[in-house]
């Protein structure tokens, strides 16, 4: 989730010579992500399946919770299920936790 002020900004609506451009470009100039991206491009990253954020000279894992499964075996049930409030969330890490969590309930 890399947040820099590139060309995508432009392409993504982003107003250029805007306030907000002009603080993009002092805070969140490409060069700010650089070193976070190279590393993870390299062979030396010992993970995969994580989300990484990258913004203004910082990176941050971004972790990954969720609810308990519940089931969902017909609209209403998702209805029901994705309303619950309240109820607690387990971090699972990444994508690959999140999958292995899911199969063991299945």
């Amino acid at each position: 989730m890399p947040m820099a002020r590139t060309r995508m900004y432009e392409l993504a609506g982003g107003e250029v010579g805007s306030d907000e451009d002009r603080w993009m470009q002092q805070f969140f100039p490409p060069e700010a992500i650089a070193p976070t991206v190279v590393y993870l491009a390299s062979d030396a990253v010992p993970f995969n399946g994580q989300v990484i954020e990258t913004s203004g000279w910082t990176t941050a894992h971004v972790e990954l919770a969720v609810t308990p499964y519940l089931p969902a075996r017909t609209p209403e049930q998702a209805r029901e299920s994705l309303s619950s409030s309240g109820v607690e969330l387990t971090v699972v890490g990444g994508l690959t936790d999140m999958v292995a969590a899911k199969m063991s309930v299945a």
